[in-house]
């Protein structure tokens, strides 16, 4: 009966996920193919990160792959791709070799490339979640009506990519270490958001995963470096510094309601930026604790799994509202815990507001100044060590994975 109950609720969650995409997705054909009005001036279109993607691209192409670090001029290629005047500029901040991702699509026009890089990478998003799961697969599609998505499809940028190599080194991490290592080394094109997943490996001592990721990140540059030349990994090197001191600068002006982390809030409310940054950090060093514990002390992957996917928010100052998607890996694994060992009501309400926050976080942001985001990440974290802590009081014949 139970079991029953189970599958119907199951039903429904889905049927609501698919739901909720069909809005996203016809809020995204709307802006992005018939929305052509001139008030897309005023402020950022939809997609607008795909430009910068598309503008590194076709200047790979045209022979000028040293400029894309060139903040001038790749601002130009990125004006001249969208067909417009963008008002700020969009720094190309990823390491060369992601360009192996990025050219490819920027053989195709725009619209067509644009689509083709939302339709893929969320395909291999929803494959990753599936194989997370070792039953109730059908829970993956939950991910689909997570706010995140739309969030990612708004900005046309690489958040369903993420998610799928996070949740790939997840699924891996007990059963393929090597595997498990590839997705964090492929992970490293977004270096801030490898840093806690290699961590992991390092607590669990996972010495095949640590030696797969440094061997993934290693051959990846030397083919790009083999491939587009020197002078764009000095580009690279050299853009660090300076694009840190922009987006530090721009934070409170420009990226508030867009950049959730706990640095943003500190700043945003005149607290002096060293000591917010101080803060920053020692939350930081509370998050990889919390997590390393999660680690040792579970037996349960999707407990661990949530842990790290929680906690990665919360130990980079750089972290933007599309990468927030990755936070539905977490929402799946919490649903299907529950599904295999129940909840409490609490539970299940903070579920809920871990679905909602990406929604109402940028509003409340503008009303409040304060972040949503981390505050629920905290207290998601402190749900997940009582759940952890209730695991560790059974008898080892109920331990279910």
């Amino acid at each position: 009966m139970l079991k029953d109950k189970w599958s119907r609720l199951e039903n429904r969650i889905i049927a609501y996920s698919f739901l909720m995409f069909s809005v996203y997705l016809a809020i995204f054909v709307f802006f992005v193919y018939f929305w052509r009005g001139e008030l897309r001036n005023l402020f950022s279109p939809f997609c607008v990160d795909f430009g910068l993607f598309y503008a590194a691209g076709k200047m790979t192409l045209a022979g000028n792959v040293a400029q894309i670090f060139d903040v001038q001029a790749h601002h130009a290629m990125t004006e001249l791709v969208l067909n417009l005047t963008l008002p700020y500029f969009l720094p190309w901040l990823y390491p060369p070799f992601f360009l192996f991702v990025i050219v490819p699509l920027t053989m195709l026009p725009f619209d067509v490339a644009l689509i083709v890089w939302l339709a893929l990478t969320l395909e291999f998003m929803i494959v990753a979640a599936r194989r997370m799961l070792p039953s109730h697969k059908k829970l993956a599609f939950l991910l689909v009506g997570f706010p995140g998505v739309f969030l990612n499809l708004r900005w046309g940028q690489n958040g369903f990519l993420s998610t799928a190599l996070l949740g790939l080194s997840i699924a891996f991490m007990e059963t393929s270490p090597v595997l498990s290592g590839v997705m964090v080394g492929l992970l490293a094109y977004k270096p801030q958001l490898a840093i806690l997943p290699f961590f992991v490996l390092l607590i669990k001592k996972n010495w095949k995963a640590i030696l797969s990721a440094f061997s993934t990140v290693i051959s990846a540059s030397i083919l790009s470096l083999l491939i587009f030349g020197k002078e764009v990994w000095i580009g690279f090197f050299q853009s660090l510094f300076h694009t840190s001191s922009y987006l530090m600068e721009t934070s409170k002006e420009v990226t508030s309601s867009i950049q959730p982390t706990l640095l943003t809030t500190l700043i945003d409310l005149g607290i002096d930026s060293r000591i917010s940054l101080a803060v920053q950090m020692i939350v930081a060093l509370c998050a990889v604790a919390v997590v390393s514990w999660a680690f040792l002390r579970s037996k349960r992957l999707t407990l661990k799994g949530i842990m790290l996917v929680l906690g990665m928010p919360l130990i980079i100052p750089y972290f933007m509202q599309y990468d927030l998607v990755i936070l539905g890996l977490a929402l799946v694994l919490l649903i299907y815990d529950f599904s295999v060992n129940g909840y409490t009501k609490l539970e299940g309400v903070m579920a809920a507001l871990l679905w909602l926050m990406p929604l109402i976080n940028s509003p409340v942001v503008l009303f409040t100044k304060i972040q949503l985001c981390p505050i629920v990440l905290i207290v998601e974290m402190v749900m997940i060590i009582k759940r952890i802590n209730r695991e560790n009081m059974l008898p080892a014949i109920q331990q279910k994975t």
